[in-house]
């Protein structure tokens, strides 16, 4: 999809939107919740890390969710990310 020159790619739904409308929404999370969401962006950062993608900042707008809370990190601004090692197939 393509608006005011900028190219959308929808990818895969995530029903529980992303972290920042939550957040803002929510004013909080609760503790369980917080800390499910701190492991799984823990794990997808490093993950990303193993695979020799570098990420130069992460948003809360960033981390979609699915419907059960679920992080999906989706990364929207390909210019803050450096690939170490582009022909390794470790994402794999």
């Amino acid at each position: 999809m393509e608006n005011n020159g900028d190219c959308y790619i929808a990818m895969e739904l995530c029903l529980g939107g992303d972290v920042g409308t939550r957040l803002r929404k929510a004013g909080r999370f609760d503790e369980q919740n917080a800390g499910r969401l701190i492991c799984e962006t823990t794990l997808a950062v490093t993950k990303c890390l193993q695979a020799g993608v570098t990420l130069k900042e992460i948003k809360p707008s960033q981390l979609l969710l699915t419907k059960d809370f679920q992080i999906k990190l989706k990364l929207g601004n390909f210019s803050q990310l450096k690939i170490d090692n582009p022909l390794d197939n470790s994402l794999e």
